[in-house]
This record gives C-alpha cells, sequence and structure tokens, in this order.
C-alpha cells in the first residue's frame, strides 16, 4: 500500500434504547461503548496515538439516553497518520453502516483498502482491483478468537496477549475524546498518560 497516511472508521445507525435496557443510560455512551473497539483497532494496527480532537452530540429524541449518540474523533498517530472515527447512533437515513458492518478505509500512497464484515476491497493506484476472501464472520468470530487466546495464555501460564498497561493507553483516548469535545481543543495523550 506504500506509505498510508489515513484511516476511517464509520458506523451509523438509528440506536435506541428503551427506557429498562442498561444501554445509554450512563453520561458516556457512544465513544466509550463502540469507539473505544475502533480506537483499539487503530491502535493494533498503528502504534501509539499522539493527540486527540473530537466533537460530541446526542439526539435529545432518543429519550432514555443520557450519553452522547454521536461522536467524530480524529487522531493523529506518533507516526504521523490520521484517522477519523465516526460513531452516529442517531442516524435515520436509509444507508445505515450499523455494528457490526462499519465501514473500514485504509488509504496508502499506492492503494486504498475498503472493508466491511461482507468483504474486502483492495484499489490500487494502477486500477488493479482485488477482493481477497474473507474466511469466518469478523463479529462475532474476532471476539472469539481473542477470548480463546486468553484462555489458551491462562491455562498455559504465558503472558496474555493484551497487555492491561497498553489497554490504558486506549483508554486514554477515550478520556482525550470526552475532554477534547468538552474543551473545544486538541489534547495530547501525554496529557493523560
Amino acid at each position: 500500500m506504500g506509505r498510508i497516511y489515513y484511516c476511517q472508521i464509520e458506523n451509523r445507525a438509528w440506536v435506541h434504547p428503551g427506557p429498562d435496557t442498561f444501554a445509554g443510560k450512563d453520561a458516556r455512551w457512544v465513544q466509550a461503548d463502540m469507539a473505544v473497539h475502533h480506537f483499539s483497532l487503530l491502535r493494533h494496527w498503528f502504534g501509539d496515538v499522539l493527540s486527540v480532537y473530537a466533537v460530541h452530540d446526542r439526539d435529545a429524541s432518543q429519550e432514555h439516553v443520557r450519553g452522547d449518540t454521536l461522536g467524530v474523533t480524529s487522531l493523529r498517530f506518533e507516526k504521523g497518520l490520521q484517522a477519523v472515527v465516526i460513531n452516529d447512533w442517531c442516524y435515520r437515513g436509509s444507508a445505515t453502516r450499523a455494528h457490526a458492518t462499519e465501514e473500514i478505509v485504509v488509504q496508502g500512497e499506492k492503494a486504498c483498502l475498503t472493508f466491511d464484515s461482507q468483504r474486502v476491497e483492495v484499489t490500487c493506484a494502477d486500477g488493479r482491483r482485488m477482493q481477497p476472501p474473507i474466511e469466518g464472520a469478523w463479529f462475532p468470530d474476532a471476539f472469539g478468537a481473542v477470548m480463546a487466546r486468553f484462555v489458551d495464555a491462562l491455562e498455559a501460564g504465558e503472558p496474555f496477549p493484551c497487555e492491561g498497561r497498553d489497554n490504558l493507553k486506549t483508554i486514554a483516548v477515550i478520556e482525550a475524546a470526552y475532554l477534547s469535545a468538552a474543551e473545544n481543543r486538541v489534547v495530547f495523550l501525554k496529557e493523560l498518560l
């Protein structure tokens, strides 16, 4: 793909939990409950995050939701790459990209990769297009594979593949997103770590 310079993850649908569910009842919702997975995935692919700028909102017609129902977060990575994560759980339109069919776009100087849970397409700068086959299902197989690796490490007495201190960096991205939205500024991760 050459030098990768941009990634975008977009998730949008109308998510309207009722009064008797736990979903959406905390002051933080879409970034803390959904974008956390996207932030973790981006960190896995591209390394540590340098800075975050985010905007959040809430659709008041989702009367049983207390927290944010819309979050747009821009991340700049230490390696220079930029990413945007869009989680819109107040989208009423017909072009949904609901969980688990988020659209992921990774752009490089020589190719662009477009992915959702059903297909992967690579478009090269010279016009070639490729569609590598997908084995299994993105959701829930990705979670099952991670849990199986955790159990295997536990049974073998080996270190876990996902180290706790490293996961704190993903939590710092969430904190930075909420701080950025509240203070309308870029937040550098070093402020929080």
